[in-house]
């Protein structure tokens, strides 16, 4: 049986979660999308690296190579 303090406790910490419960719905969609992603790359263990694979019309393929050209640049990674 719920006494009458439990029950406010209940609703005030309930109130808490409603105020916060739209920026966690975007947080978690986000984070499910990045884990989405990373399920679909496969791990290359010689070099401990992820190889994802992709497809792109020829007419844009110049363009998808300056992309990845200057993010690489732009993060520093080892590629």
């Amino acid at each position: 049986m719920w006494s009458w303090g439990g029950q406010f406790q209940r609703d005030t910490v309930l109130s808490q979660l409603a105020v916060n419960l739209g920026d966690w719905s975007v947080q978690l969609a986000r984070e499910k999308a990045v884990y989405h992603t990373l399920n679909k790359l496969s791990v290359d263990v010689t070099h401990k690296c992820l190889i994802a694979e992709g497809w792109c019309p020829l007419v844009g393929r110049r363009r998808v190579t300056d992309a990845l050209e200057r993010a690489t640049y732009q993060s520093s990674a080892q590629v």
